[in-house]
C-alpha cells in the first residue's frame, strides 16, 4: 500500500522512529521491532497539522494505546510516545495514524519481542518515578522528620555529635527488671561494654558504621548473647544467597531469599550488612561479578540489606520516653515508619533493573516485599519499646545518644565514598552527561556546607516556614511530579527525558536544604508554630490528613 501524499509529506522524511535496534524496511510500509519495557518514540511535523492526527497501536482486535503528544519544537515537529510495559503481549502490531479530512493509514508495522535486558534512559516514566521516591526520602532524612516538640533533627555541626538525629533523649538513672537481673552477670556486662566501645570507637570514623553497629543493642538488652544468632544467620544466609545464583545473575531469583535479607536486616542491621557483604564476596570469589552492572547491582543488594532500618531510624525515633505528648507521638511513629519503610523498601527492590541493566525476576515482587518491610517495621518499634521498658538502663549504655565529632580526615574520607557510590549509581540511570554531574552536584553542595553551616546566620522565621516531617514530604514529592508531568510534554527523546527528569526531582531537595542551612532553629525557648500550646489542635487535626495524603502517595494513588 502506498501513502496517499499529504500523509508521506507529513511525516518528515517519512517517519523517525527511535529503537534500540533491528528496523527493517520493507518496500513501501517499514516494519520495526520494538522491545517491552521501553518508551518508543515517534516524531511528526514539518509542513502538516502534526498537532491534529492521532497516532495508535493496533493490533487484531483494534485499537491498544494511543500515543501521547508533545509540544512542538521550534521547528514545528511533535515527539508522539507511548509506553510499552514489560508484560506487554509480544506480537505484530501497526501503527496508524488519523488526520483531519484523511482516513486511517498504516504507516509502519511493528514487531514487539520481549526484552530481558534493561535500559533505564528508555524508561523516562518508571526512572522518573524511582527519582522523585529517592530524593523525596533524602530530603526527610536529611531533615531528620519531626520530633515530639516539633523540631526537625538539625543535619548542622550543632548536631553532629549525635548517633542517631531524632532518637529521643532518655534517662540514664532509670532501671529496669533485666537491668537488674542481666547487671549481676560478669560475662553480659563484657558483652554491653564491648557493644558500647564497638560504638563510641567508630563515631570519629564512620556514622554510617557505627548507627549499624549499634542497631542491635535492643536485642542484645532482651536476649543477650543470643542476639548474635541474627549475625551468623545473616552470614550463612549471605553465603546460601550466593550460591543459588544463576549465570549471569547477580541478585538471587527466590524470593524468600531476599525476603529473609529484608526481614534480617529490619531487626538488627548488622545482621543485614553481613549477610549482604557475606554474598558480595562468595558472588565476587565464584565469577559472578565480572562487569560493572552485575557489580552495581550486588552494592544495591548488600544496601538492601541495612538501608531499610537506618532510612527508618532517620524518619521517627527508635524509642521515645513518656510523657503527655507520648501515645500521639509514638502512633506516629508506628504508622508514617511502616508506610514509608515500606515505600522506601519498594523503592529500592526496583531500583535493582536500574543498576544491573536486568529485568530482575524479583521485580515483580517490589510491591509485596514492601509491605513485608513496613510490617517487619511496625514490629522492630514494638519491640524497642519492649526492650527500652525492661532494660532502658543497659540499652541506653549500649546506644549512647551524645559522642564524639567525627574527625575532618574521616568526614573527607566519607564524603569522596559517597561521591564514588552516589556516580557508580547515577551512571548506571542517566548516562555520563552534564544531567549527571549536575545531579550529583545537588546532592553533594548540602553535606559539605552542613559542615560548617553552625558558622551561617540563622533566621528563625525561615525555620517556621521550612517544609519538614510528612508536610515536606508531600511538597517535594508534588514538585518532583510536576516536573515529571512537565519534561512529559516536552519535544524530547526518551534519554533526554531521563534525565532532564533526574535533574529536576533533585531540585526540589536541595533548595530546601539550602534553607535548612539559614533556619536550622527557632527562637530560644520557641518550637515550630504548629505545635506551639495554643496551636496543637491544628497539629492533631490535620496530621492524619498529611498522613492519608502520604499514603496515597506511597500507593501510587497520586502520580
Amino acid at each position: 500500500m502506498i501513502l496517499s501524499k499529504r500523509i508521506f509529506a507529513g511525516l518528515t522524511l517519512l517517519f523517525a522512529v527511535f529503537v534500540g535496534s533491528g528496523a527493517a524496511f520493507a518496500a513501501d510500509i517499514p516494519t520495526l521491532t520494538w522491545e517491552t519495557g521501553r518508551e518508543q518514540t515517534v516524531t511528526l511535523g514539518g509542513s502538516t497539522q502534526a498537532a491534529l492526527w492521532k497516532v495508535e497501536l493496533k493490533g487484531s482486535t483494534g485499537a491498544l494505546d494511543e500515543f501521547s503528544l508533545s509540544r512542538s519544537n521550534a521547528d514545528g515537529y511533535y515527539v508522539y510516545t507511548l509506553n510499552l510495559p514489560q508484560n506487554f503481549t509480544p506480537g505484530r502490531y501497526s501503527i496508524v495514524t488519523t488526520g483531519e479530512g484523511v482516513g486511517s493509514n498504516t504507516v509502519s508495522y511493528v514487531n514487539v519481542v520481549t526484552s530481558h535486558s534493561y535500559d533505564p534512559l528508555t524508561d523516562p516514566k518508571g526512572v522518573g518515578t524511582l527519582a522523585v521516591l529517592a530524593f523525596s526520602l533524602l530530603t526527610y532524612f536529611s531533615t531528620g522528620g519531626t520530633d515530639s516538640s516539633g523540631q526537625s533533627a538539625d543535619s548542622s555541626e550543632e548536631n553532629a555529635n549525635t548517633l542517631d538525629a531524632n532518637l529521643e533523649s532518655t534517662l540514664f538513672d532509670r532501671k529496669g527488671p533485666l537491668d537488674y537481673r542481666e547487671g549481676r552477670s560478669r560475662y553480659i556486662r563484657e558483652l554491653d561494654f564491648r557493644r558500647y566501645y564497638a560504638v563510641s570507637e567508630l563515631a570519629t570514623r564512620s556514622r554510617v558504621m557505627t548507627r549499624v553497629v549499634a542497631d542491635g543493642t535492643y536485642l542484645q538488652a532482651l536476649i543477650g548473647p543470643f542476639s548474635f544468632i541474627f549475625v551468623a544467620a545473616g552470614i550463612a544466609l549471605g553465603a546460601i544467597s550466593a550460591q543459588s545464583l544463576r549465570p549471569t545473575e547477580i541478585v538471587p531469583h527466590s524470593l524468600s531469599l531476599v525476603l529473609l535479607l529484608i526481614l534480617l536486616g529490619v531487626f538488627d542491621a548488622l545482621a543485614g550488612m553481613a549477610s549482604g557483604v557475606t554474598f558480595f564476596l562468595f558472588a565476587l570469589f565464584t565469577g559472578h561479578i565480572s562487569n560493572l552492572y552485575l557489580f552495581r547491582g550486588a552494592i544495591g543488594y548488600v544496601a538492601l540489606g541495612a538501608a531499610v532500618v537506618l532510612g527508618a531510624g532517620s524518619i521517627r525515633p527508635l524509642r521515645r520516653e513518656r510523657d503527655d505528648k507520648y501515645r500521639w507521638e509514638r502512633l506516629s511513629d508506628y504508622l508514617i515508619v511502616t508506610i514509608l519503610g515500606g515505600w522506601a523498601a519498594k523503592g529500592l527492590v526496583l531500583s535493582l533493573d536500574g543498576l544491573t541493566h536486568q529485568h530482575l525476576a524479583i521485580g515483580k515482587y517490589a510491591a509485596l516485599l514492601g509491605c513485608v518491610a513496613g510490617g517487619a517495621l511496625f514490629v522492630r518499634y514494638i519491640a524497642e519499646d519492649v526492650a527500652f521498658r525492661l532494660s532502658p538502663a543497659r540499652v541506653e549504655y549500649m546506644h549512647p545518644t551524645q559522642l564524639g565529632r567525627q574527625s575532618a580526615g574521616y568526614f573527607t574520607a566519607g564524603l569522596i565514598t559517597r561521591l564514588l557510590l552516589s556516580s557508580l549509581f547515577l551512571v548506571a540511570f542517566f548516562g555520563i552527561s552534564w544531567q549527571m554531574v549536575a545531579t550529583l552536584a545537588l546532592i553533594s553542595i548540602g553535606p559539605i556546607l552542613s559542615r560548617v553551616s553552625a558558622k551561617f546566620p540563622n533566621s528563625s522565621a525561615l525555620y517556621q516556614i521550612i517544609p519538614v516531617g510528612i508536610p515536606g514530604l508531600i511538597f517535594t514529592n508534588f514538585v518532583g511530579i510536576a516536573f515529571m508531568h512537565w519534561v512529559a510534554t516536552l519535544p524530547l527523546l526518551s534519554h533526554d527525558k531521563t534525565r532532564t527528569i533526574a535533574v529536576l526531582a533533585a531540585l526540589p531537595g536541595f533548595v530546601i536544604g539550602l534553607f535548612k542551612l539559614f533556619g536550622r532553629h527557632p527562637k530560644a525557648g520557641d518550637t515550630r508554630w504548629y505545635v506551639r500550646e495554643k496551636n496543637r489542635w491544628i497539629y492533631r487535626s490535620l496530621g492524619p490528613v498529611f498522613f492519608t495524603v502520604a499514603v496515597l502517595i506511597t500507593i501510587g494513588r497520586i502520580a
